[in-house]
């Protein structure tokens, strides 16, 4: 079958109707999915296996650990593909799907001080796009800055386009601001922060040196390649930077925003920082096992 109709058809046939289901069966169904997915593709494992081994081997007791953390990965993405149709369906009754960590408003709130923007400094960790759910359905207003969804981004087959579109989309009704990408103009992303707006950007996004430039944190044994504009965008708004990120409970997700050093540089190593804390914790849920060799690099 063309590999086109067998995307369409994991994301609308399966993952769409999986989310009609109540909460815990749809995400069980859904762990199940990646563990289908954990078999049918040795090459990725394989990958995998290979960036744990050379990035966490103080926090790996063997080789049975390491494939329970890789069948761990598999099932978190394929959650993570149901949280699109899942976000789509909200309602009163499905909000119990997503809680958020004690003292995590008044991090953010207290970074606003003065009417200053924010910026949401988040990775590629567990499944990101709940956080942003789960602070709009506490009364928050963001925007965010993503890659390219239409057809200036000639990377993306159709099916993946028309996904996308519809996963950002639907966020972007939830969280009522802005929606930018990286083709538009970045003067749009300044006046945000500058008249006092929230953004998430992501930080460890792997993307050209000519889109973006690289600052390197330290990151286990060796550095991780992030986005230099997060700490100039901070440096020259004024805007304050608080750490986000989810966990995972079960099926249901806990929402965290951790407070960060005021300078904006400090600021984007220590949420470095926070994110190696979190692999240690939870080594599955960093979806960049599938790139690690893009943004990672040894001492």
């Amino acid at each position: 079958m063309n590999p086109q109709w067998l995307l369409w058809l994991r994301y609308y046939a399966v993952f769409q109707n999986l989310a009609r289901l109540p909460l815990p069966l749809a995400y069980r169904a859904a762990s199940r999915i990646g563990q289908l997915d954990y078999q049918r593709q040795p090459a990725a494992r394989q990958y995998i296996e290979t960036g744990m081994q050379q990035i966490l081997p103080a926090h790996l007791a063997g080789p049975a650990q390491r494939e329970q953390y890789i069948q761990a990965y598999f099932g978190m993405m394929a959650r993570e593909l149901l949280d699109t149709f899942v976000m789509a369906r909200m309602r009163p009754q499905r909000q119990h799907l997503l809680t958020l960590a004690a003292g995590s408003l008044d991090v953010l709130h207290a970074a606003r001080r003065g009417g200053r923007g924010v910026i949401i400094a988040m990775n590629h960790y567990s499944r990101i796009n709940m956080l942003l759910l789960a602070l709009a359905l506490a009364g928050e207003r963001l925007g965010m800055l993503t890659m390219v969804t239409d057809e200036r981004n000639r990377d993306l087959d159709p099916v993946s386009r028309r996904y996308l579109q519809f996963k950002i989309g639907t966020l972007v009704h939830f969280i009522q601001g802005r929606w930018i990408t990286l083709a538009d103009d970045m003067r749009v992303l300044y006046q945000a922060l500058a008249q006092g707006e929230t953004i998430v950007l992501l930080l460890d996004s792997h993307t050209p040196d000519r889109v973006q430039k690289k600052l390197h944190a330290p990151f286990f044994e060796g550095s991780l390649s992030v986005a230099r504009g997060v700490a100039r965008l901070a440096e020259k708004t004024g805007a304050g930077i608080v750490y986000g990120v989810p966990h995972e409970n079960g099926w249901r997700i806990n929402a965290e925003l951790r407070s960060l050093p005021e300078d904006p540089y400090q600021a984007v190593e220590a949420a470095v920082g926070e994110l190696q804390r979190d692999i240690i914790r939870a080594p599955w849920a960093w979806w960049n096992w599938n790139t690690w060799q893009s943004i990672w690099t040894p001492n």
